[in-house]
């Protein structure tokens, strides 16, 4: 849109910032005083190159840090029926730590689409240390196969049942990360686009062992 435009013209963030910051209008992403400290750590942390996401991940997640209130997703028969769900915030799990430290908005640049541009906002690391732990998740195969082009957790990891890949974009309004599966002609699958956390949760219940209904989307 015209006004996204604008925005970007004058390099003032459009969506939500990650954790370590607090979102106060787009010319107004200041750092958080109680996660940014966190958050700081979490990239010195694996730089040393002696900590693996999993473990991290953990540590994270016993320091308390949590994503931000996102509210859940309601069913037709629960908004036919008024019900307002309120925001909830969940653990960290492996896939958001990763995008977390491939995110430059850490070092004051912002994604926009395809491009990163410079942002206004104050950086939370200095970009020797970003670039340190690029190198190692790139040394760890964990970003090799996508260097050039923007880092999603789950690109090409899940498919729909017909066989069609989960496509990742990034939606204009909010900034949040979204799959989309274009589908094949007759394909039953009525969740053909997804939350990356979505799959968060997928992800996040095959580790913990758990069962239960057998998803849209599969590996």
């Amino acid at each position: 849109s015209s006004l996204n435009s604008g925005l970007r013209e004058d390099r003032l963030c459009t969506y939500v910032s990650p954790l370590g910051y607090l979102d106060q209008g787009s010319d107004n992403k200041v750092l958080d005083p109680e996660r940014a400290p966190i958050v700081r750590c979490i990239f010195e942390q694996y730089a040393t190159g002696e900590w693996s996401l999993r473990d991290l991940c953990r540590w994270a997640n016993e320091q308390g840090l949590m994503t931000k209130p996102r509210r859940q997703k309601r069913t037709r028969k629960q908004m036919m029926q008024g019900d307002t769900a309120e925001k909830q915030s969940k653990t960290l799990s492996i896939s958001t730590l990763q995008f977390m430290l491939t995110n430059p908005f850490y070092i004051g640049r912002m994604r926009h689409g395809d491009e990163i541009i410079e942002g206004t906002h104050i950086p939370l690391t200095g970009i020797a240390l970003f670039e340190k732990v690029q190198a190692l998740l790139e040394s760890r195969c964990v970003t090799v196969k996508y260097k050039d082009k923007p880092f999603f957790s789950y690109r090409d990891f899940f498919r729909c049942e017909c066989g069609r890949a989960y496509t990742p974009y990034r939606a204009a309004k909010n900034g949040e990360v979204y799959y989309g599966s274009k589908c094949k002609e007759g394909c039953t699958n009525s969740r053909k686009n997804l939350h990356e956390e979505d799959f968060d949760d997928i992800v996040q219940g095959v580790l913990d062992g758990a069962t239960g209904g057998e998803p849209a989307a599969r590996r």
